[in-house]
């Protein structure tokens, strides 16, 4: 049985206060760069949704620090990174954005990129 969240106006816009982002930290806790996969997605996107499952599938398979965000809470993200299209994937080390890729063609695809990424 699916169950369905119905937002109020007044949820969406705490939800948007608390959520809002103006750039990812891929630190560590002692201050260390990091990488990261950044998921930026829109709730009413199929293609989201798809390439959130192919995702985790890859999740499974790979230990990865991933972070996923619900661009439409988030548009100063969407500035800062000038993002285009969703479903966004960001491979950040650091603070410098390694590579970006707005399809996830297959799961082996996904898992390709992010493998390769990691082992950089």
């Amino acid at each position: 049985m699916t169950s369905y969240v119905y937002y109020t106006p007044l949820l969406m816009m705490l939800e948007a206060i608390c959520l809002k982002k103006t750039a990812i930290s891929c630190y560590d806790n002692s201050g260390e760069a990091m990488k990261k996969v950044v998921f930026g997605f829109v709730a009413a996107c199929g293609t989201c949704k798809m390439s959130e499952y192919m995702l985790d599938v890859v999740a499974e398979a790979i230990d990865f620090p991933l972070e996923k965000i619900n661009l439409n809470l988030n548009k100063p993200l969407i500035e800062h990174y000038q993002i285009t299209s969703t479903p966004v994937f960001l491979l950040l080390d650091g603070d410098q954005e390694v590579d970006r890729f707005y399809a996830a063609k297959s799961v082996t695809f996904l898992y390709e990129k992010i493998q390769s990424f990691m082992e950089m």
